[in-house]
């Protein structure tokens, strides 16, 4: 079946098909604050509610309940392939899941959603998928506590954090050339890319049918060439990354900060190195990160310090708050040099009639932060 015939059986939820649709699912998000005991970020999106997914990838899929033309639940369903044990498939992103009005769609909501995913691979738009991610903020109550509801089946694949580079306070030595992805041939970057992701679950797929190198460059909003970095040593490429502002399709806004530090965080948004409550947050992402296999552990840790001081340079330079990346549990990164904060967040996947967690190795999963 395909999927307006699945949607048949809720005849409540829609599917967004129109600008003013996609308006009214953006207001909507933008007004549904998230509730924690720590760092509190509002996300909104813009300049519609679709940019930030079309960023992610051409076939994505908003679902949304109301009455009357109103909003008052949504979610949405992102495909991208994948590689996963040398088998191209690809792999869901579930986000952006709001409801109010729980009485009234709580029900309905669940129903739908256990249905989508327990029917996925008969609707044919869904037939190759074969993972679901799904990332919360771990301080995010409202989510959590859904979540413990919830019988879809929520399994915690890798714990991570959101770390923010905001200042430098020692020198990060020049261990590697850094040169443009523009001063290699497409193919060896691609080369590098296929081969450094040989043990990464989930791998980006870059071929002739998809690459997804050229796919960022040309469908992310400001990406700049200049930003395009690989770090090189005599043997080759050691790493390379994408250094990217998603201001353009959504911003972070600080609702406020954690009771128990609040003074420091005070201090910090005073002498600007971060926002004030109710100010937007400017970050520049570390994406598209991959590092040669094999690297030793201090080369690698080299590496990394480099590409942390290039980004955070550059992003004090564009007037931005700083450098952010994603440190996985078990894959941490000493950023010793840096004034830091960090937001813990957690990497699901989703499956209601099975743990798929066991499919995977102890390695890191190719998933971009910046893309939630």
């Amino acid at each position: 079946m395909d999927l307006a015939e699945f949607l048949r059986q809720f005849p409540e939820v829609r599917l967004v098909r129109s600008e003013a649709e996609d308006e009214r699912v953006r207001e909507f998000f933008n007004s549904a604050p998230m509730k924690g005991e720590g760092l509190g970020l509002l996300y909104r999106r813009r300049p519609h509610f679709r940019s930030l997914l079309d960023a992610h990838s051409e076939r994505h899929f908003v679902f949304y309940v109301g009455d009357d033309g109103t909003v008052e639940g949504a979610g949405t369903l992102v495909l991208r392939p994948a590689l996963q044990h040398g088998k191209k498939i690809d792999v869901g992103y579930l986000g952006d899941l709001r409801v109010e009005n729980i009485r009234r769609w709580g029900k309905l909501w669940r129903n739908f959603y256990s249905g989508l995913l327990t029917q996925l691979q008969q609707i044919d738009e869904f037939a190759q998928v074969r993972y679901l991610l799904t990332a919360l903020m771990k301080q995010n109550e409202i989510a959590h506590a859904a979540l413990a509801r919830s019988p879809l089946g929520y399994h915690l694949l890798r714990r991570y954090r959101m770390v923010n580079l905001l200042r430098r306070w020692g020198p990060v030595p020049n261990t590697f050339q850094v040169r443009r992805w523009a001063e290699l041939a497409h193919s060896e970057l691609k080369t590098f890319y296929q081969r450094n992701q040989t043990q990464t679950p989930l791998a980006w797929v870059v071929d002739d049918e998809h690459d997804e190198l050229r796919h960022r460059l040309q469908n992310w909003p400001g990406v700049r060439p200049e930003d395009a970095l690989v770090l090189s040593d005599s043997s080759g490429v050691v790493a390379s990354c994408l250094l990217w502002d998603p201001s353009a399709v959504k911003a972070m806004v600080v609702r406020n900060y954690p009771k128990k530090l609040r003074w420091a965080y005070l201090f910090l948004a005073a002498i600007k190195v971060l926002p004030r409550e109710n100010e937007e947050l400017r970050l520049l992402y570390v994406t598209s990160l991959v590092l040669r296999e094999g690297l030793s552990p201090g080369l690698r840790q080299k590496a990394m310090r480099q590409i942390a001081r290039i980004a955070s340079a550059r992003a004090r330079q564009r007037r931005m708050h700083g450098a952010t990346l994603a440190e996985f549990e078990g894959n941490e990164y000493d950023l010793r040099p840096f004034i830091t904060q960090k937001t813990d967040l957690e990497l699901y996947l989703v499956d209601p009639r099975r743990n798929p967690v066991p499919d995977f190795s102890g390695q890191i999963p190719a998933f971009e932060m910046g893309l939630v």
